[in-house]
């Protein structure tokens, strides 16, 4: 897959490199060309959220297959960056992928930080969520050989990055992964913990607090997260206020 954020203007902004949106087009000529599969993945922020039709309309042209379309998570420098998405837009990006499912060809799919629970959900994901798979079905390895469950959790290289597992040029990846201490946040969900909504949601228990990175990113918590459409209908049909993000 290769990244593709916005329109030339906003791509190239995003990416801060003058040719990168044209660069992505050619890598998809010469992957289509040659007969691979193509897919592309779009990362949503403020400054890219109202270019999702004309993004759809980019990659038709360029014949990809499958697009991924995930929120941005507020780690690192988005944490202060007013471009990063509120929880009240997930509804409207989830509400334009049903709508394209719908219509096109495209697999169109939603990243894990993009639900939950909802009567959109059934058109939204080819299967139901069952919370972050981290750890469980899924594992990362980083540039530096730390090994995650996920690669968007925590990138920052830092001391006690409490996602961090072990590292691969001191213990096997087997070693790793079959720590019965290992990627506690899922293996060992403790529904005791969990805070915020979250806590008094029907779902948890299936959600398991949705996207363990974004969770994080916001919260400082695996146990609280208030980047979920549910929670954003919940409080808006009982005329309570939709949880917003500050960047800080």
């Amino acid at each position: 897959a290769i990244s593709l954020d916005g329109t030339r203007e906003t791509h190239n902004y995003i990416r801060r490199v003058p040719r990168s949106f044209d660069r992505v087009l050619e890598g998809f000529r010469v992957l289509r060309e040659m007969g691979v599969y193509t897919a592309a993945v779009t990362s949503v922020s403020k400054r890219n959220l109202s270019e999702l039709p004309e993004i759809y309309e980019i990659l038709s042209v360029a014949g990809v297959k499958s697009w991924q379309i995930q929120l941005i998570i507020g780690e690192g420098r988005m944490r202060s960056n007013e471009d990063m998405p509120q929880p009240a837009d997930l509804e409207g990006i989830a509400r334009f992928m049903v709508a394209k499912r719908r219509t096109c060809s495209m697999n169109i799919y939603p990243g894990d930080n993009i639900g939950f629970f909802t009567s959109l959900e059934r058109e939204l994901r080819n299967s139901p969520w069952r919370g972050c798979f981290a750890g469980i079905l899924s594992i990362g390895i980083e540039a530096n050989g730390n090994i995650k469950g996920c690669l968007s959790q925590c990138p920052e290289f830092m001391e006690n990055n409490p996602f961090v597992e072990g590292n691969i040029r001191k213990k096997s990846l087997r070693e790793i992964w079959e720590n019965p201490d290992g990627f506690s946040y899922n293996r060992k969900f403790h529904l005791g913990k969990v805070k915020g909504f979250c806590r008094t949601c029907k779902h948890v228990k299936e959600c398991r607090c949705g996207c363990t990175a974004t969770a994080y990113a916001i919260h400082g918590t695996k146990y609280e997260n208030s980047y979920c459409i549910y929670q954003c209908v919940y409080n808006r049909n009982r005329g309570v206020p939709v949880p917003t993000y500050t960047p800080r």
